[in-house]
């Protein structure tokens, strides 16, 4: 697909409003500092032209409240909820970036993941008619037979289920691994320590100094259900609102998630 074809269907399927800003020209690179490259049509590149609204835009909560815990100056992405409930937290923002990219780029029936109890759920089955349902004598999805529905209506229903029945564990076990110095936009820091509550933030952005030093834009969805944004870094925390990865564990060492644990999709 051509390139700015796929830009601009990841772009409508993310929000796409009038007044939105692209990353980029939001966050130039701090002085010293340029982004680094990254393949073209990647899923690292999609989540690079992402856009923010207006700095006069709140953080809200799926039902439309605003949410008064963020300081001023935290930039809301543009990405409308799809669901009007408390559904689409941090980890499911997360998986929503990935699900959407696939959908854009036509390689949807790629799209593969497993639950919290670590069931897989598949796409492809599920638009075939093989959709699950919880079944809670047995305690495990079970097939539950329907028509079959390709429709981006019954992807959205797919991305419900998946919402609902999976978590940062999962995301922790079963995403690929990688090392602090190979961060790439689209990665994950995954932080849960005992399999229930935790948290995931996704690296936005990456740039690095000709010394090899990086500094990162982190964006985060949260608990209850609130608008995907971007986080900024204190002058102390990194530089132009880029954060170190010392700078943004010390940023969330208050909540108690745990250490950090680096992930990645496979395309």
């Amino acid at each position: 697909m051509d390139k700015l074809v796929y830009a601009l269907m990841f772009a409508v399927l993310l929000g796409g409003a009038a007044d939105a800003a692209s990353l980029q020209a939001t966050f130039p690179a701090p002085a010293g500092y340029a982004r680094i490259a990254v393949a073209a049509e990647s899923f690292a590149a999609s989540v690079r032209s992402l856009t923010v609204l207006p700095d006069s835009v709140p953080v809200r909560y799926a039902d439309g409240r605003i949410c008064g815990t963020w300081p001023a100056g935290t930039r809301v992405v543009d990405l409308p909820f799809l669901f009007r409930a408390d559904l689409e937290q941090c980890t499911d923002m997360a998986l929503r970036l990935f699900a959407e990219y696939a959908w854009a780029r036509g390689s949807a029936d790629g799209l593969e993941f497993r639950l919290q109890n670590g069931q897989r759920i598949a796409w492809r089955e599920w638009r075939a008619g093989r959709r699950l349902r919880f079944d809670s004598a047995a305690h495990r999805h079970v097939v539950a037979p329907a028509r079959a529905d390709s429709s981006r209506v019954e992807f959205e229903q797919f991305l419900h289920y998946l919402f609902l029945w999976t978590g940062s564990a999962a995301l922790k076990r079963d995403l690929q691994a990688v090392e602090a110095g190979d961060l790439l936009p689209g990665d994950l820091i995954v932080q849960n320590t005992t399999g229930a509550m935790g948290h995931v933030s996704v690296i936005l952005d990456v740039a690095q100094d000709s010394s090899g030093h990086r500094l990162y834009l982190i964006g985060n969805g949260w608990t209850p259900a609130q608008s995907f944004f971007v986080r900024i870094a204190r002058p102390d925390e990194g530089s132009d609102g880029w954060f170190t990865l010392a700078g943004y564990e010390n940023h969330l060492s208050v909540y108690g998630f745990g250490p950090f644990n680096f992930r990645r999709w496979q395309e």
